[in-house]
């Protein structure tokens, strides 16, 4: 948003768009979701629809775990992903395309390093526990 507002501005008053606007913004725009996925993990901070309540803590922690285990699972899965799109932005020295560009491959090893601490912290969750994972809560405020 900030880039778009300083293209915005810049252009408005000094009649000179923001330069590569538009690659930076793509870019921007996944690093900010992946590097955000390790914390969102770590404070167990997903949206969570609970269509029902389930009271018998048991239940509950079977369901942590399923939940937790279909994460690793997708999370891997996207992580396999950027490794084969990474791997070949390295090979190819990937540079975005426009009147400035500037190499690419740099974020997908960020965005990938992001995906492996995001399972990582998941499968410490399986193995070593969280709180509000292991209630099943999302907050500490919840009910």
């Amino acid at each position: 948003a900030m880039i778009g507002a300083l293209d915005a501005v810049l252009t408005n008053t000094l009649g000179r768009p923001l330069p590569a606007t538009f690659e930076l913004t793509e870019v921007g725009l996944a690093l900010i979701i992946f590097l955000a996925q390790p914390y969102i993990a770590l404070s167990s901070a997903h949206i969570r629809v609970e269509l029902f309540e389930i009271r018998n803590s048991a239940i509950r922690m079977a369901r942590t775990l399923l939940v937790l285990t279909l994460s690793i699972l997708s999370y891997s899965v996207i992580g396999a992903g950027i490794w084969r799109t990474m791997v070949k932005s390295i090979e190819f020295s990937e540079q975005s395309i426009g009147l400035y560009s500037f190499p690419i491959w740099p974020f997908k090893i960020a965005i990938f390093v992001c995906i492996g601490l995001t399972i990582f912290i998941l499968v410490c969750m399986v193995f070593i526990g969280n709180d509000r994972a292991k209630t099943g809560l999302a907050n500490e405020g919840a009910h």
